[in-house]
């Protein structure tokens, strides 16, 4: 039953993932010097907890520095800011 049960939870959570509009200029806020630049829709993992949902998810981001990405945010010019190898970052949310 617990199999199923996480089944059902997993398909739930991946399937609210899909859902999420990243908008542009965006950071995490467990690494604020990290430009979001999308979502993993395909991964959504579902975790234990009593009084919150919450769930991780996963992002790529590029690693540009609190003050570059001040200047990102800031700035009305939708030009390409990725120069530099971005990575995959997973992060715990909680609904």
């Amino acid at each position: 039953m617990f199999f199923k049960e996480n089944g059902d939870r997993k398909r739930a959570c991946v399937a609210e993932v899909e859902k999420i509009s990243v908008p542009k200029r965006v950071y995490l806020p467990s690494n604020p010097g990290c430009l979001v630049l999308e979502i993993d829709r395909k991964m959504g993992i579902p975790l234990q907890s009593a009084a919150k949902a919450p769930y991780l998810a996963q992002f790529k981001v590029q690693l540009v520095g609190v003050k570059k990405l001040e200047e990102i945010c800031t700035s009305d010019s939708t030009q390409s800011i990725i120069n530099e190898a971005a990575f995959w970052q997973k992060t715990i949310f909680k609904g």
